[in-house]
């Protein structure tokens, strides 16, 4: 996918490179709920990461 948006000049938020949650923090950032949604605290971490790639891109 980044190779074809390159080609094409399409901006991308590669959440998955920066991405910090592991195994060892996964419980901090998702915390006890269905194990797939993030908690708040991962909520506001993804939310960061892609203001942060959209302020880069645009």
């Amino acid at each position: 996918m980044l190779e074809v948006c390159a080609l094409n000049r399409v901006p991308v938020v590669d959440l998955y490179r920066r991405f910090i949650i592991n195994q060892f923090n996964y419980v901090h950032w998702m915390g006890p709920g269905d194990g797939t949604h993030p908690n708040n605290l991962g909520q506001d971490l993804i939310g960061g990461m892609m203001a942060a790639g959209l302020f880069d891109n645009f």
